[in-house]
């Protein structure tokens, strides 16, 4: 993307954080990172009022940061002796002293900076509540508030990954045969990801008969037999952006009771789609899902949220789920993948990836549902 998108999002940043009183902030997480610069090789970003931006890069990644970065200017880090011919800016310390060093450069004094909490483990927050002198002001909400929003960029590419995902999908779908193991067809999924220019999102999940019934299933040596169910869920990632797709499908006459559960589960995905809608409550959606289980005699067999939000993370802001507080906004792209697992015969699930709009809601993804 161009450098003006990334200069903006941190403009932006910066205004989010002066409304609330802070004058800086400490950007960590790659994927926070990432969509702020440009690059995830930088350990941390550090923003100033006048737009002061700085990235922090161990020696391993310095390079990269260097040439990846689309904003603001790179500090390598390194308690050794780093080989100048290579390294431009220097700072002899380990990351909490460079950091130090960096936020008295730019100006800014205690209180006056926000970190992104979220991401940090309790022994990171200890440290850099050390190099600050005062409990970070968490600025989490706000970084994930931004990245919740996609803008037309963002929507291109996401739209892009979701090509790939339909397209391999079918290469496994068709190669759906009597004796074929999880792996066999998890491993065709992430090389076809992989040949048309993406990555996998996250590793394949395949599973036949009742391995479906768990919605995370990991990919064995279960072979395929008559009558098996065959859920797959395949995610990819382009230039850093990331779809989710599910679908159930079967090899024969899958049992009576999981066909009937596969049309109640798309009957909840299309009511939830339907309420789905800028400014609706996101818990509402979910809530509208499950509704429609109920009255199937199935919602005690759907055993985790309605979806989330997909971008530089598999999941994301919003969340859909029973104890969610978001509220929908226009350019949020959500998965919706209601799911119904039995214990010991089965489960279908079908998920599709959905943009929130002003008056509404739009499918991304447009494989077909009913597979069986």
């Amino acid at each position: 993307m161009e450098r003006a998108i990334y200069s903006g999002r941190v403009e932006r940043l910066l205004a989010g954080l002066a409304e609330r009183g802070l004058r800086g902030a400490v950007i960590v997480g790659s994927s926070n990172v990432l969509y702020f610069t440009g690059t995830d090789a930088a350990s941390a970003v550090v923003v100033g009022e006048g737009g002061g931006c700085v990235l922090l890069a161990s020696r391993l990644e310095y390079t990269r940061a260097l040439d990846e970065a689309r904003v603001g200017v790179v500090y390598a880090y390194s308690e050794l002796e780093a080989p100048t011919a290579s390294y431009e800016e220097v700072i002899r310390a380990d990351f909490y002293g460079a950091l130090k060093r960096v936020i008295e450069e730019l100006g800014l004094k205690p209180g006056e900076v926000g970190v992104t909490v979220a991401q940090l483990s309790h022994q990171a927050y200890c440290r850099l509540r050390d190099v600050l002198g005062c409990e970070p002001a968490d600025v989490s909400s706000l970084v994930s508030g931004m990245r919740a929003v996609k803008s037309r960029e963002e929507l291109s590419l996401i739209r892009r990954a979701i090509e790939v995902v339909e397209a391999s999908m079918e290469k496994v779908l068709d190669a759906l045969e009597k004796g074929v193991r999880e792996y066999e067809l998890a491993a065709l999924a992430a090389g076809e990801i992989r040949a048309r220019g993406a990555a996998p999102a996250f590793e394949p999940i395949v599973a036949f008969g009742e391995h479906a019934a768990h919605p995370h299933a990991k990919p064995g040596s279960r072979e395929l037999r008559e009558g098996d169910v065959v859920k797959v869920d395949l995610g990819a990632r382009v230039c850093g952006y990331c779809s989710d797709i599910t679908r159930t499908a079967a090899l024969g006459e899958p049992p009576q009771r999981l066909r009937s559960a596969l049309r109640a589960v798309v009957k909840a995905q299309e009511e939830a789609i339907n309420a789905l809608a800028e400014s609706v409550a996101a818990r509402d959606v979910d809530a509208r899902a499950r509704e429609v289980l109920r009255s199937e005699g199935l919602l005690e067999y759907f055993n985790h949220g309605l979806g989330h939000g997909i971008g530089l993370e598999v999941h994301e802001a919003p969340s859909l789920s029973p104890r969610s507080r978001d509220i929908l906004r226009a350019g949020m792209v959500t998965t919706v993948e209601p799911g119904v697992y039995i214990r010991g015969l089965g489960g279908v699930r079908v998920e599709d990836d959905v943009l929130v709009t002003e008056d509404g809601a739009r499918v991304l993804s447009k494989l077909e549902k009913l597979l069986f």
